[in-house]
């Protein structure tokens, strides 16, 4: 029997539990597997598993965003910010790439292919 493939894994870190599901749903459909974890609990999540890449939301407290974002980064996984539509994008240091929050699938797609590659 073959042995099945470990999907790539991205971390989904949102206050908004609704918007992290959703996330996770589409992230899932593509082939990822979503782990969405809440701002406080990331950096535990992000230790015992092998990220391909992040998803924060700036909605998340600028302190814990700016840590994480850095933490993530220093372990050389991609940080992508989702920002809110009609402001400029934050500045997080870490950050590799930014996200309207109201993306549309092509864009997120984009980004994901360019910074974890294709779904396994």
């Amino acid at each position: 029997m073959p042995k099945q493939a470990r999907r790539k894994q991205i971390l989904i870190v949102d206050p908004d539990p609704g918007a992290a599901l959703r996330l996770r749903g589409v992230l899932e459909g593509l082939g990822y597997r979503g782990i969405a974890g809440r701002p406080a609990e990331a950096i535990s999540l992000a230790r015992g598993l092998r990220l391909h890449l992040a998803l924060l939301d700036a909605a998340t407290p600028a302190e814990d965003l700016d840590h994480l974002a850095t933490q993530l980064h220093r372990a050389a996984v991609p940080v992508i910010v989702l920002y809110p539509d009609h402001t400029p994008p934050p500045t997080v240091a870490g950050a590799t790439a930014y996200l309207p929050r109201s993306w549309r699938t092509a864009d997120l797609v984009q980004l994901i292919y360019r910074y974890a590659g294709a779904p396994e």
